[in-house]
């Protein structure tokens, strides 16, 4: 961060504040799907000879952590808005303070239109700002990882951002003769507290193995992030701001 112009260094400062989380939080997620995410073998109906192995979710994702990641996700899309105050200042600018906003339009047309909070931001940057704007394509469609990090920071404020995935992230059997074992990879979507999930099947009268799972815990999100672990999808979203603070860095 340091060998960023002055200017830019409180930008860059939140997203190095949500990477220093980064490994506090991988703890955390790992202890709680280690603890709250259990297996369970299942007898199938006649005239199947193999055991159901069940995957089972017996609490709810806990609240405290779908809201922290809210505020990283709201750290990292302020700080290219505090990246835009800083262009101001930079390039001494007279705008009102509500119109000082990092661009995100909803598509190319509207972008292409000016029809955008934030219009009057760029409009009064310099011509190489604007081109460097410009070519990020900061809107859906085109930007989708900027677009889904904006569209997260508003979805925040009225829904629970994070669910447990059907699909583990991983699935180790240990003790276990694997020619015994049949995955099934087809299920999608997420876990309901209670329901029983079916994640293969086991030769039944074989010594049972030890299953270790970790499920996924992911954005309900729809778009590229979707389906990703929560970890990789917030580093997506630091990668991406840093190089846009960086390209300001001239």
């Amino acid at each position: 961060m340091a060998d960023l112009r002055p200017d830019l260094l409180e930008a860059q400062a939140s997203v190095d504040w949500v990477e220093s989380h980064f490994p506090d939080l991988f703890t955390r997620l790992h202890a709680w799907q280690h603890d709250k995410v259990s297996i369970e073998f299942e007898k199938m109906a006649p005239p199947s000879l193999e055991d159901g192995i069940m995957m089972v979710l017996r609490e709810p994702f806990p609240l405290s952590l779908s809201v922290e990641v809210g505020a990283y996700i709201n750290a990292l899309r302020s700080s290219l808005d505090i990246l835009a105050m800083a262009l101001v200042r930079r390039h001494g600018l007279q705008l009102p303070v509500e119109c000082v906003q990092f661009p995100i339009a909803k598509d190319e047309s509207k972008f292409a239109k000016g029809k955008y909070r934030g219009i009057e931001f760029v409009k009064a940057l310099p011509v190489a700002d604007q081109k460097i704007i410009e070519d990020l394509k900061p809107y859906d469609g085109a930007n989708d990882i900027l677009a889904t990090l904006h569209n997260l920071d508003i979805t925040r404020k009225h829904h629970q951002l994070l669910n447990v995935g059907i699909r583990p992230a991983q699935l180790r059997l240990k003790n276990a003769d694997l020619s015994n074992f049949t995955p099934i990879n087809s299920a999608s979507g997420f876990l309901v507290v209670g329901d029983r999930t079916l994640l293969g099947f086991y030769k039944s009268g074989m010594a049972r193995p030890s299953v270790m799972i970790s499920p996924y815990v992911g954005f309900d999100e729809t778009g590229p992030v979707h389906g990703a672990p929560v970890l990789s999808a917030l580093r997506q979203f630091v990668e991406l701001t840093t190089t846009i603070i960086k390209s300001f860095d001239r």
